[in-house]
C-alpha cells in the first residue's frame, strides 16, 4: 500500500503512469456512544481502503476525516461537513487526481450520510472527465458478512453491535478505545487466505 503522503511528487507521476488507480476513503466524525471512538467511520474506511489499494497496487490518498453527518449534530464529538462543502472538496480532489493521470477513483466509505454526496460526485466526474469512479458502502459489506454470524443477546448493547459492524474493523487501530461487547465479537468471522487462491475465506471462530 502506498499512500500518496508518503512519496515524493516524482514518485507519484512514476506511480500513477503505472498503475492510475487511486483509492479514497471516506468516514465519519461523530458520536457512537460509550463504546466506539468519535472516529470509528474514518478508522475502518481507512483500514479497508488501505487493504484494496495493496491488493490493487493503487495509491491511496487521504479525504480527511470528516463526512455528512447532521443526524448525530448536538453530540459531543460529532463535527459534520455540509453536503456543499463535502461535494466541492472532493471535486476539488478527483480534479487534480485526474490531472497528475489518474483514470479510475475508488471510493471506499463507512458512513451512509455521505452516500448520495458521494454518489452526485462520481457521476459528475466521470461525466467531465471520462474516467471511471467506483464506488464501494463498504459499511454495507460488512454488516451483510457479520450479520449472518452474529447470535448475541437481545439487550441494548448488543443490538447496537448488531447494526454496526464496526468495531472488529477499527480494534486493531484504536484498540484502548474501542469497548466491543465481547459476546458479539466472538461470534464474528475470522478472514483467513484461502489455500486455493490466496483471497479473504471467512470462517466461523466457533
Amino acid at each position: 500500500m502506498t499512500s500518496i503522503l508518503d512519496i515524493t511528487s516524482p514518485t507519484v507521476a512514476d506511480h500513477l503512469a503505472r498503475n492510475p488507480v487511486a483509492v479514497i476513503p471516506f468516514g465519519s466524525v461523530e458520536q457512537h456512544g460509550p463504546h466506539l471512538p468519535n472516529g470509528t467511520d474514518t478508522m475502518a474506511a481507512q483500514v479497508i481502503a488501505d487493504q484494496v489499494a495493496a491488493r490493487l497496487e493503487a495509491l491511496v490518498v487521504p479525504f480527511g476525516p470528516y463526512g455528512v453527518t447532521p443526524i448525530h449534530a448536538g453530540h459531543p464529538g460529532t463535527i459534520s461537513l455540509g453536503r456543499a462543502t463535502f461535494e466541492a472538496l472532493l471535486t476539488d480532489i478527483g480534479t487534480e487526481l485526474v490531472r497528475m493521470g489518474a483514470t479510475v477513483l475508488v471510493f471506499v466509505n463507512w458512513h451512509e450520510g455521505n452516500n448520495a454526496s458521494l454518489d452526485a460526485v462520481a457521476t459528475d466526474l466521470q461525466s467531465r472527465h471520462s474516467i471511471t469512479v467506483i464506488t464501494s458502502h463498504a459499511c454495507y459489506v460488512a454488516q451483510r458478512l457479520s450479520s449472518t454470524r452474529l447470535r448475541v443477546a437481545s439487550s441494548p448493547t448488543a443490538e447496537a453491535s448488531k447494526r454496526s459492524p464496526s468495531w472488529p474493523t477499527i480494534q486493531p487501530s484504536s484498540p484502548a478505545t474501542s469497548r466491543p461487547p465481547q459476546t458479539a465479537a466472538a461470534m464474528l468471522p475470522r478472514w483467513t487466505p484461502c489455500a486455493a487462491t490466496g483471497r479473504p475465506t471467512a470462517t466461523s471462530p466457533m
